[in-house]
C-alpha cells in the first residue's frame, strides 16, 4: 500500500496548525508500506524510511540548498521496509562564502576574495553564490570591497552580496578623515563622545579631534527629543556606517 500527500510534518516549532500537519509516523499508523510527502523544500526521511519528503529537484533559496534531491524507492514485498535511495537532481549548486574584511592579510580586497572563491570557479557556471562580508571596516574602504566583490562574482551564474560589516576606525583612519573632511571628522568625534556617554564604554578613539562638550551634546539631543539612554550600540554603528558612505560619496564626486 502506497500513499501520497502534501503538507508539513507535525514537528514541534516547524509547522502551522492550519498547514495540514502530518505525523512523522503517519505511514505506519495508516498501515502503508510507503508514504510520499511533498511541501517542504528539503530532504526528510521518517518512520523507518516509510515516509519520505524529498524536497525539490532544484533549490529555490539558500536556506533550501539541501533540497536538491529525488527519492528512488523500492518495495520488495508487502510490509517489508522500503529501500530508499537519494538521487541528486539539481543542476545548480547554492553556496555561501564568508569573508572577513579586517586584518592585515586582507588589505588587498581582490586577493582576499580570490582565496575562498578559487575552489568554486571551476563550477561557476552552475553555482549560485552568496558572499557574506563580515568584520570591521574603516571609512572609505567599503566601496573598494564592494567593487572587488562584484568583479570576483561576475563568473557565477547568479550571486548576491550580504554586507555584515561594521564601522571601526583606527587612529590612522581618524587622521585621514580629518584631512579629507574636517566636518565629517567633527561629526564622527561627537558620535564617539555620545557613544561613551550613552553606553559607558569608550567609543572609537577620535585622535586629536575635539568633540563638543557634553553639555552641548545633551542640548542637541534635547532639541531632537532624543533620550541618551535609548541610544544603543546599533544606533552608533548605523551612524558611523552612514558617515562612511557620505565620505565615499564625497571622494567619488
Amino acid at each position: 500500500r502506497i500513499g501520497i500527500t502534501h503538507g508539513s510534518l507535525a514537528i514541534e516549532g516547524l509547522h502551522q496548525p492550519n498547514d495540514h500537519p502530518i505525523h512523522p509516523e503517519a505511514a505506519s499508523r495508516a498501515g502503508l508500506d510507503y508514504l510520499a510527502v511533498g511541501h517542504w523544500h528539503r530532504w526528510q526521511v521518517h518512520d523507518g524510511g516509510r515516509l519520505v519528503m524529498p524536497g525539490t529537484p532544484e533549490p529555490d533559496a539558500f536556506d533550501h540548498a539541501d533540497g536538491r534531491y529525488g527519492a528512488l524507492v523500492e518495495l520488495t514485498a508487502p510490509g517489508a521496509p522500503p529501500k530508499v535511495e537519494q538521487l541528486e537532481l539539481a543542476g545548480l549548486r547554492w553556496e555561501t562564502v564568508a569573508v572577513e574584511v579586517g586584518g592585515p592579510e586582507n588589505l588587498d580586497p581582490p586577493a582576499a576574495l580570490q582565496r575562498p572563491l578559487r575552489g568554486l570557479l571551476e563550477e561557476a557556471g552552475k553555482t549560485v553564490l552568496r558572499l557574506r562580508l563580515t568584520g570591521p571596516i574603516g571609512p572609505g574602504a567599503k566601496a573598494g570591497w564592494l567593487e572587488a566583490a562584484e568583479e570576483a562574482l561576475a563568473p557565477f551564474v547568479a550571486w548576491e552580496i550580504v554586507d555584515e560589516t561594521h564601522a571601526e576606525w583606527s587612529a590612522a583612519d581618524w587622521r585621514l578623515l580629518e584631512e579629507r573632511s574636517p566636518v565629517l571628522a567633527g561629526v564622527a568625534a561627537d558620535l564617539a563622545r555620545l557613544r561613551a556617554l550613552a553606553t559607558g564604554e569608550p567609543g572609537p578613539a577620535a585622535g586629536g579631534i575635539e568633540p563638543l562638550p557634553a553639555a552641548d551634546l545633551h542640548a542637541l539631543l534635547a532639541e531632537e527629543n532624543l533620550d541618551l539612554a535609548g541610544l544603543d550600540d546599533g544606533f552608533f554603528e548605523t551612524a558611523l556606517a552612514l558617515l562612511s558612505q557620505q565620505l565615499e560619496q564625497e571622494e567619488r564626486s
